[in-house]
């Protein structure tokens, strides 16, 4: 027997969520508005949590739903490991290193990545990308 339940009349998708509270309590600048003219030249900010200069771009109308996060990786340096609860997709803008990516009691998967390359970590992964270059931030 299917019987009838309340639904609302309207989902409200512009209400905080909790990665907006995550976020609001992170030490990194956000970038909102409607575009951003070139995300390589943002002001970044050290992000304690991540290790190293970041910024994040929150778009309008993305609000809850997707970011950016702007990561430079000093030359020669690892960032710490990290584990989102979210799918990450990763852009390279400049340089190159290794990605190590995890899941919790598996072996590691490592390869390089290089400018442009793009990849994903699934959710839950843990990731660590480390700069091979010692010259220049990637």
């Amino acid at each position: 027997m299917v019987t009838e339940s309340a639904l609302p009349e309207v989902i409200d998708f512009w209400r905080n969520h909790a990665y907006d509270g995550w976020l609001a309590k992170q030490d990194v600048p956000v970038h909102t508005g409607y575009y951003v003219e070139d995300a390589r030249t943002l002001k970044r900010g050290w992000w304690s949590l991540r290790g190293c200069p970041a910024a994040v771009i929150s778009l309008e109308g993305h609000r809850g739903v997707e970011h950016v996060h702007v990561l430079e990786i000093p030359p020669g340096e690892t960032i710490p490991p990290f584990r989102m609860a979210l799918e990450e997709v990763i852009y390279v803008f400049e340089g190159n290193g290794i990605a190590n990516v995890w899941a919790e009691g598996q072996p590691k998967i490592t390869f390089e990545w290089q400018k442009h390359s793009l990849f994903r970590v699934p959710v839950n992964y843990n990731y660590e990308l480390s700069n091979a270059r010692g010259d220049r931030p990637a």
